[in-house]
């Protein structure tokens, strides 16, 4: 079976409609093991509460957010076994450490990291942790 590593950015588009939503959606029903640290619970969660009221206006509390995530079956990889490669993929490409903790993983399982942002895929562009990254919008 295919493994994807998603990011938050992923899963945040599962509970609002935004660009490329559906695509987001559509990863739930394939195929493929979906794979993520345990702290995109930390970063979807915050996400959520930050910005309840958007959340609200589709008709979902970041309560029910909370629940429909853990539901999705993605399968958790703890921040201990991923925290010094996430590291220095940080400093040595001046990227945000909590987006380099899916790229570790990604590059820990052999597997593609599937993101929407698109300015941490442009930090890596040229680099061989490039064949780890996807655009969801490509």
């Amino acid at each position: 079976m295919a493994q994807i590593v998603l990011d938050a950015s992923i899963a945040l588009k599962w509970f609002v409609d935004e660009a490329d939503s559906d695509k987001a959606r559509s990863l739930l029903e394939g195929s493929a093991d979906l794979l993520a640290p345990d702290t995109i619970e930390l970063e979807v969660i915050a996400v959520l509460i930050r910005n309840r009221k958007a959340l609200l206006s589709y008709g979902v509390t970041a309560e029910d957010a909370v629940e429909e995530l853990a539901a999705t079956g993605l399968r958790l990889f703890p921040f201990s076994l991923l925290v010094a490669d996430a590291v220095k993929l940080a400093i040595a490409h001046h990227a945000a450490f909590y987006d380099c903790m899916y790229l570790s993983l990604a590059e820990r399982v052999g597997a593609s990291l599937i993101t929407a942002d698109a300015r941490f895929v442009r930090a890596f562009k040229g680099t061989r942790h490039a064949e780890h990254l996807t655009l969801l919008s490509d």
